[in-house]
This record gives structure tokens, sequence and C-alpha cells, in this order.
């Protein structure tokens, strides 16, 4: 909560009617534990997720199992449903003055 710009304005403000992670510079903050950690390359990370493709993989399945419960046998589902997602965009996007790049996924250090 300490990030401020040159003016001394928060950058980052928790606020619970966005979400857990509230707002970084107006921008939906998402925080995500499989993160590298604190200080590394990815740490933060600015993502456009309208660039992300989400892509069901196998069907829906389901198997069940008997559990002996003191005497009775009650039945136990496992429901498992593959999901895998990706970039839309392999490499960064080129300008057209030729000389720089955008992406919609930018890895802070």
């Amino acid at each position: 909560m300490g990030l401020e710009d040159t003016s001394g304005h928060a950058l980052w403000m928790p606020n619970v009617q966005v979400g857990p992670g509230g707002l970084l510079c107006g921008l939906p903050l998402l925080i995500n534990d499989g993160s590298p950690q604190l200080g590394t390359e990815g740490d933060l990370a600015l993502l456009n997720l309208q660039y992300y493709y989400i892509k069901d993989g196998s069907p829906l399945a389901i198997s069940s199992i008997r559990i002996r419960r003191r005497s009775t046998a009650c039945p136990a589902f496992t429901f498992f449903w593959n999901v895998d997602g990706q970039p839309m965009l392999k490499t960064p996007i080129l300008q057209r003055n030729g000389t720089s790049t955008v992406s919609p996924f930018v890895l802070l250090k």
C-alpha cells in the first residue's frame, strides 16, 4: 500500500467494491499465489486478459466409489474438468513507426 507516484498520490488502494485486490492505477489488481517471489521479474505483471484465450480440455469426467461409513455404504463422487489457456499473441506488436513495440502482457522487474 506504500506505492506512490512522484506527486505522492497512492497508486494502490484496496477497495471492497472492486474485490480483494483493489485497483492499481485504476486497473483491477488480481493476486495470485503462484507468482514469483517478491522482487524478482514477473512478481508484478500488467495484463490485458482480453488477449488471453481459455480453452476447455477434456470433457467432464465423473467417477464414483462406495465408502463405508459405520454400518452403511455411501456413494462418493469425483468431478474432473481440464481447462487450459494461453496468450493470443506470441510476440509484441511492432508500431507503425517501426521502432517501438507494445504488448498486452508486460512483466515488471
